[in-house]
């Protein structure tokens, strides 16, 4: 059984058109939970819609209080998943739309893992995606060429630095749900997973796109070409909040030690303490350890720039 747990908030305009192509899935052992964090829209009567019509299959997971953020949500639906022992999860954002053979693949990659690993290894399989208009009007067939990531490599120097781990594109095993620990800080419950695998256990990546996934204007997140001029000129104005972003990556590298260096093969752990500490370098020493760390983006540009402003 795959477990998917969907966030909402103020999701009316296109939650149902998401939840169908879920339901359409060629693997049809799943169960879909939903976390609502507030909505003032229509997305709650979409929800009890649904439930009446899967009972067996859709299920609304209620809380006390919003989480106020997207992160917040998944972390809270991972930690009732957790407590659970659930065997495989998916996450899933409200306005995106799944293809057929989603689940299946991803479901037939994750098994083949668990074969060569054995279930008890932590592991997290994720895909691309390709990226449409608000309409679903594909705009870029290949989400990891576009951003011009890097998904294949393995590197955990490359993880620490830059995220290639979509949340809407990733399934977990129940030895990573089970490990799994909310951190102080991180940057976004996607990274902090992908981070966790990647510290402690295995990933996966599917070339081929699974997901449509919609950008519009009210994306909590969405994908940038990382050299565009929309992007630099935001960077320009808002050079803090750069920086800002990459305290919280030192922030959930400190995370990721203390909650799982015991458990990182010591090759691991040295290159997150190394990358630990390069927050209390001088500029010439931070580019000198990024230089000697190979602690590399996945564009030169990117590389200086980090160097500048880590």
């Amino acid at each position: 059984m795959v477990t998917i747990l969907l966030a909402t908030f103020n999701g009316e305009r296109y939650l149902t058109q998401q939840l169908e192509s879920i339901l359409e899935q060629d693997e049809q052992n799943i169960t879909i939970e939903i976390c609502d964090d507030g909505s003032v829209d229509g997305t709650v009567e979409i929800i009890k819609k649904f439930q009446e019509l899967y009972p067996e299959k859709v299920k609304w997971m209620e809380k006390e209080k919003p989480s106020k953020s997207a992160k917040e949500n998944f972390f809270y639906m991972l930690s009732k998943a957790r407590d659970r022992a659930l065997p495989y999860v998916m996450l899933a954002d409200q306005d995106d739309l799944w293809l057929p053979n989603k689940v299946s693949t991803m479901f037939g990659r994750m098994k083949k893992m668990e074969e060569r690993y054995g279930s008890e290894m932590p592991i997290l399989v994720h895909a691309n995606l390709a990226l449409t208009d608000e309409n679903l009007n594909i705009t870029h067939s290949n989400m990891a060429e576009f951003m011009g990531q890097l998904p294949h490599q393995k590197s955990l120097r490359y993880r620490l630095v830059e995220n290639t781990v979509t949340g809407n594109s990733m399934m977990i095993n129940g030895a990573l749900l089970r490990a799994y620990q909310e951190p102080m800080d991180c940057v976004m419950h996607d990274w902090w997973l992908a981070l966790v695998a990647a510290a402690i256990g295995r990933v996966s990546y599917i070339e081929e796109p699974l997901t449509l996934y919609r950008q519009h204007a009210t994306n909590a997140m969405g994908a940038k070409k990382p050299l565009s001029w929309d992007l630099l000129s935001t960077y320009l104005d808002q050079r803090k909040v750069y920086q800002r972003n990459y305290q919280f990556m030192f922030a959930q590298a400190r995370s990721l030690l203390q909650i799982y260096g015991k458990r990182m093969p010591e090759k691991k752990k040295e290159i997150v303490e190394e990358f630990v500490r390069l927050e209390g370098l001088g500029r010439i020493e931070k580019i000198q350890s990024i230089l000697h760390h190979r602690f590399f983006k996945s564009k030169p540009i990117l590389t200086i720039g980090q160097m500048l402003n880590i």
